[in-house]
């Protein structure tokens, strides 16, 4: 899975957030980072926005919880995403171009020698992405979207009674 770094910031200051440059306008910008963040990310923010004071927080939570305790806290689009769902108030921003990007694996644990079981592991993952089914399981579980409904839902009116078609 691919994750971007993206800001969890309230939901009408999203679009101040979308390009570096914007970012680099606002005064006394205060960005909230977690352990959760590595030194490396830290430096890059700080390369990437030298004006930036970074807020140490204890946890994401601190984001939600602490009334304007930051502009913006740095995490990963998928992340700020799912949090983001639990409190309409906030959004989630990823700046262009691109901060940097994190590739995720899933290790799954089998028994030395176990080729079978791998091969039918790797199909099914493969026949999982050609049919879309990956893609619209990451659609909805990750990124909150629902599909879309493609028959009526049943009606006592309509179904049993038969008022109205």
């Amino acid at each position: 899975m691919d994750m971007n770094a993206a800001f969890i910031v309230l939901d009408y200051r999203k679009k101040d957030f979308h390009q570096r440059e914007t970012i680099r306008k606002i005064p006394q910008l205060k960005i909230a980072v977690t352990p959760a963040n590595t030194q490396v990310e830290r430096l890059k923010i700080k390369k990437y926005f030298p004006q930036a004071q970074l807020v140490e927080l204890a946890s994401i939570k601190d984001f939600f919880t602490q009334a304007n305790v930051a502009d913006a806290l740095l995490t990963t689009d998928k992340i700020g995403k799912a949090w983001a769902l639990l409190d309409p108030k906030f959004g989630v921003a990823t700046p262009q171009p691109l901060m940097f990007r994190y590739d995720l694996a899933y290790p799954v644990a089998i028994t030395k020698g176990d080729y079978e079981f791998l091969s039918y592991l790797n199909q099914w993952i493969r026949l999982q992405k050609t049919s879309g089914a990956a893609q619209e399981q990451f659609s909805y579980w990750i990124l909150g979207k629902t599909p879309l409904r493609q028959t009526r839902r049943w009606s006592i009116i309509r179904n049993v009674l038969h008022w109205v078609k």
